[in-house]
């Protein structure tokens, strides 16, 4: 059971999770907004194996929340909404982690999840309201907003080898980075380089360090841009 809590302000979060047998993750949360009658409170469960079919593209109600643990989250102001920007890990199940940059918002008195503000490119036209990365087990990613530089940066993935292209199980990080920068009313995607700002090491909680409940007989690389391959796991074919 890992639980983390998240502040900012009147709106704190609370995140927490449980693993199942199978190696799914289950994720739970409560949101809390101070406002002139009191406190309002939100219980959220995991719904991702009952989520409209484009979820990914879509802004979500409470009921539709995509399960994550939160460790990270800052403000935006769009116009005259308050938008929350969250960094959220999921362990997903036994073959691959996932990391989430949602977004979260109040509006009428209703908590709301996916506003559109990432856009891939600066010839992007259209914002998404979130970003998922799906990864190998063993790999971990950086997913971090460093207000120095006001930038959210992100690893970049490549398959493990070029067998397992596409199958986002064997991705591991490349080595480079990449970040969101703000760009008027939205956050845009751009290659980090030398000159642009670089986080330093962050306590971000790593879920993924329980080695008791990996699967038998699947190894740990040595380190994480070792490539990985399916033979060495018991789940192959």
């Amino acid at each position: 059971l890992e639980f983390r809590r998240v502040l900012f302000r009147s709106r704190p979060v609370f995140s927490f999770n449980t693993i199942l047998n199978t190696g799914q993750f289950i994720h739970h949360a409560i949101v809390q907004l101070k406002t002139k009658k009191g406190v309002q409170i939100w219980n959220l469960t995991d719904t991702n194996q009952t989520l409209p079919k484009n979820w990914q593209d879509e802004g979500l109600t409470e009921n539709e929340w995509i399960g994550a643990l939160y460790y990270q989250m800052f403000p935006f102001k769009y116009n005259k909404q308050d938008v929350f920007v969250l960094m959220g890990f999921d362990g997903h199940n036994k073959e691959s982690n996932r990391s989430i940059l949602e977004t979260m918002y109040f509006e009428d008195g209703e908590l709301k999840f996916g506003f559109p503000l990432f856009r891939e490119s600066e010839e992007d036209p259209s914002p998404e309201p979130r970003s998922i990365w799906e990864y190998h087990k063993s790999a971990q990613m950086v997913l971090r907003y460093q207000s120095d530089g006001n930038v959210i940066v992100c690893d970049q993935f490549a398959p493990a080898y070029e067998q397992v292209r596409n199958d986002r199980r064997y991705y591991i990080p490349s080595g480079d980075y990449e970040g969101y920068f703000k760009s008027g009313k939205t956050w845009v995607k751009k290659p980090l380089t030398a000159d642009m700002p670089f986080a330093p090491d962050m306590n971000i909680p790593d879920p993924d360090d329980r080695k008791n409940d990996r699967p038998i007989g699947e190894k740990f690389p040595k380190n994480r841009s070792e490539k990985i391959n399916p033979s060495d796991s018991t789940d192959s074919e």
